[in-house]
């Protein structure tokens, strides 16, 4: 008899556990699921016409009634200037929005004034695209900002991007813009032009990074075929 209500016990003490965790799951998925819902009943959107990019990851727009919004692009972080690349993933975003039609879905601005949100063009999220082409990193310290959709989005192209080593990711070590803004590292203009821009010769930079459109020179990873990577051609026209 008392092993049958040690038995009984016992079964009882797992169930109750596994209610236990049933229910903390459920909670967390409820939190969650209120917090993305609170995200987006707090965003807003702004239209304008884009009239000016100062890097890969910030715009000027123009509303219809002339006002002036700088836009910060959330969920991303681009090379800086004085980064390899820096100068391309500006070339990338202006080749994508200037002088267009754009909206912005925002719902902060940060502590420089500028307003944060998702831009996008003709149904495209230019923020994504210069993750997907290479020329940003998915900014990981503010992904709770996100809706989990775009985390995710945002988290596969860079995956996708390193894997395929486009963009910066030709080099093997990139270094991430905070990275770089906390060193305060310099770039030689050497390195910068073999990075940024398109010669007319194939060019080496100081880490074996290849420029060319003869695919019989494409021995090494860290070429670029220019009549294939049409991203990178169109955007160091």
């Amino acid at each position: 008899m008392d092993s049958k209500v040690d038995d009984l016990k016992s079964t009882t003490f797992g169930e109750n556990r596994l209610y236990n965790s049933a229910m903390k799951n459920i909670n967390n998925i409820l939190l969650v699921t209120l917090l993305l819902l609170s995200l987006a009943a707090q965003a807003q959107t702004l239209e304008g016409r884009v009239v000016g990019v100062a890097d890969g990851d910030t715009i000027t727009i123009l509303d219809s009634k002339n006002n002036q919004y700088k836009i910060r692009l959330a969920g991303i972080d681009a090379p800086e200037k004085k980064q390899p690349f820096g100068n391309v993933s500006k070339k990338s975003l202006s080749n994508l929005v200037y002088g267009k039609q754009v909206s912005v879905d925002y719902n902060k601005q940060d502590r420089y004034g500028r307003t944060v949100g998702k831009v996008v063009i003709e149904g495209i999220d230019a923020n994504l695209e210069q993750v997907k082409r290479g020329f940003a990193w998915f900014y990981k310290k503010y992904q709770n900002e996100m809706v989990l959709d775009d985390r995710l989005d945002y988290l596969h192209a860079q995956q996708q991007a390193a894997q395929s080593k486009v963009g910066l990711w030709v080099d093997h070590s990139p270094i991430p813009p905070w990275d770089f803004r906390k060193s305060k590292k310099t770039v030689t203009p050497a390195e910068t032009t073999a990075a940024d821009e398109l010669p007319s010769q194939p060019v080496v930079s100081k880490k074996a990074v290849i420029v060319t459109n003869d695919s019989a020179k494409l021995d090494s990873e860290h070429c670029y075929n220019l009549e294939t990577d049409h991203e990178v051609l169109e955007c160091l026209k």
